[in-house]
């Protein structure tokens, strides 16, 4: 049973805030109820109850509502049929983890990356970043094998589908652009994000929220501003592994690499809503930060170090707000694939010690911007 379309909004919000579900289906019999779990994650034995949805049958799609307001802060997820989709209620004693799990486009990666964590984050109703580097009009075909997969996690699971741009692929969207998206003025990063939204749309996903993309422009941003991108970032490995290990931030805190910290100031109206900066610069107030093993494996650290700086980073006090950690999964060797499914299990155990709780990019930034 599996209906067309379930959206939840928000799906990060603060503790006393209403939840609205939306729901359509063709099905024939629909449900009274949804299947909802508070606390999933951090409870080893958990009893689900149903929240009412209103549905109207008048038409060949049936269309139905739930709205609620969740009564304790925590991890939740909502089942219907085969569909699963995950939320979270927190106040400011919390942090909000996001999860990327970036994947090589290149024509021979090991094995089916898109499989490494399937198992691990799935199975646990773990809400995912997947991020797709653009390198090639491949990329951005229907055909390509990869889409089947992404559409399969994301009607299922929920998962983000996140294009990453990088320096040398503005051509592969738009023909008639020459510059790279570090120098590139405000017209092209128009022509570049326009033809981008309509590729994605093409693909069969919504208009990218937020992007990733190497090193943007001052115009870029410009450019994203009008576009109605939320967020932008930047994800690539090179950035990752010349970061500094959160042991060795001189600042005590861990460095905010790829976290929703500060928004970019443009100026005169349009630009008076500016995205969302997913900053690679440390964070000097330590309440955001970036865990990726593959970056201690480069340098010679294990988990043990990785887990210490974790603990850390989770103990430490907060300014008001829940603090932000991204979580990169990125690399395809044996043993950085084995670290970071390591870590996915680790952090869910932390659930149960620590107030944490996981979210999407997307929904970190909308929390930010409300």
């Amino acid at each position: 049973m599996i209906p067309e379309s379930i959206t939840i909004s928000p799906r990060l919000l603060s503790l006393g805030e209403p939840v609205t579900i939306h729901l359509t289906s063709e099905m024939e019999y629909v449900p009274l109820t949804l299947e909802l779990t508070p606390r999933y994650l951090e409870q080893e034995f958990t009893v689900g109850e149903g929240i009412r949805v209103n549905w109207d049958e008048t038409g060949p799609v049936k269309r139905g509502v739930a709205i609620f307001t969740p009564e304790e802060t925590g991890n939740y997820v909502i089942r219907f049929g085969e569909i699963f989709r995950s939320f979270a209620v927190v106040d400011e004693t919390y942090t909000v983890c996001t999860m990327s799990i970036p994947f090589s486009t290149g024509p021979y990666p090991r094995g089916n990356q898109l499989d490494f964590y399937h198992s691990d984050v799935h199975r646990r109703h773990i809400p995912a970043d997947y991020v797709v580097l653009i390198t090639e009009a491949k990329n951005l075909s229907p055909d390509w094998d990869v889409h089947k997969t992404l559409h399969a996690f994301h009607r299922i699971a929920g998962d983000a589908i996140v294009p990453y741009l990088d320096n040398g692929c503005a051509s592969v969207l738009a023909s008639k652009v020459a510059s790279s998206i570090s120098d590139m003025p405000e017209e092209e990063a128009l022509a570049v994000l326009y033809h981008l939204k309509i590729a994605w749309e093409a693909l069969g996903y919504h208009p990218p929220p937020v992007v990733h993309a190497s090193l943007p422009s001052y115009g870029f941003g410009r450019a994203a501003s009008q576009e109605g991108i939320i967020g932008i970032g930047g994800l690539g490995g090179a950035d990752i592994l010349g970061a500094q290990p959160l042991s060795e931030n001189k600042n005590g805190g861990i460095p905010n690499k790829s976290l929703l910290r500060s928004n970019l100031t443009y100026g005169a109206p349009p630009y008076q809503d500016p995205p969302v900066v997913l900053s690679w610069q440390p964070s000097d107030d330590g309440q955001s930060g970036v865990l990726n093993p593959s970056m201690y494996q480069a340098r010679g650290q294990d988990m043990p170090r990785l887990y210490q700086d974790l603990e850390t980073f989770l103990t430490a006090g907060t300014s008001g707000d829940p603090r932000r950690l991204s979580v990169i999964l990125d690399g395809d060797a044996f043993d950085v694939v084995e670290m970071n499914r390591a870590l996915i299990s680790h952090l869910i155990e932390k659930t149960r010690e620590h107030h944490l709780v996981f979210a999407l990019s997307e929904d970190v930034v909308r929390f930010l911007k409300a």
